[in-house]
């Protein structure tokens, strides 16, 4: 989890070689909730925002 906003989650995808340790591939990602009746984005639930939040300072990964 990089980043959490009223309206959107942006997340980071890695997937790294076992064998070798290398990173074999990354992507950076937005999750935006949306109403599509609506067809507008509103906002994400309090839970969903603190859980959110949690997961990126649980999950700070930093390889060496």
């Amino acid at each position: 989890m990089l980043e959490v906003k009223e309206k959107a989650v942006r997340f980071a995808h890695e997937m790294w070689n076992d064998e070798s340790g290398e990173l074999a591939a990354r992507t950076v990602l937005v999750g935006v909730n949306f109403d599509l009746t609506a067809r507008k984005a509103r906002n994400l639930p309090a839970d969903v925002r603190e859980r959110a939040a949690a997961m990126m300072e649980e999950h700070t990964i930093i390889r060496t």
